[in-house]
């Protein structure tokens, strides 16, 4: 008996893609995204209330009395990505118990580099700075792991190897 749920091979996968895959899920959530903002700023709102950000600060206090005076609107933004986020995935295939406690890591984790990158001028570090530098470390130290190229599996040192062999023929040149 044939499964409905695979394509033959010959096949187009049809109108299921525009919301069975990852990329269309982005594409759907940033046009809803687009129209609520066009329709916020339209009738004289805006979406200014959930994209929360943190101020300036130079002390510990300035931070934390902004931060307490903005907890509802964190609470909001954590709500609306969570239920946004975890439908996406629960259609997907993912299971949203998975989901949820690794998205909130993440969402802390963020607001963490975002409230160091508004510190002042002088300690400043831009929060994709820090990121980076954070997400750079695991992958570190999980360099026997393979990692992903244009859909292939190579090991890391694979990559590093042909990196250092790119920059000796630079450096003959």
């Amino acid at each position: 008996m044939h499964d409905s749920a695979a394509p033959a091979p010959n096949q187009q996968p049809g109108w299921k893609e525009l919301w069975l895959k990852e990329d269309w899920w982005a594409v759907w959530i940033g046009l809803a995204l687009v129209i609520a903002a066009y329709t916020l700023f339209v009738s004289g709102s805006s979406i200014d209330w959930i994209a929360v950000a943190p101020k300036k600060w130079a002390t510990f206090g300035q931070l934390g009395a902004d931060f307490s005076a903005k907890i509802p609107r964190y609470l909001a933004q954590l709500g609306l990505f969570l239920a946004v986020f975890a439908t996406g995935g629960a259609v997907l295939g993912h299971k949203p118990r998975q989901f949820i406690p690794s998205f909130l890591f993440i969402y802390i984790l963020s607001l963490r580099h975002q409230h160091r990158g508004s510190m002042g001028k002088s300690e400043r570090l831009h929060p994709g700075a820090t990121a980076a530098g954070v997400g750079a470390r695991p992958a570190d130290l999980q360099s026997h792991r393979p990692a992903p190229l244009d859909g292939c599996w190579i090991p890391r040192r694979v990559l590093r190897q042909d990196g250092h062999r790119a920059a000796r023929r630079r450096a003959a040149l």
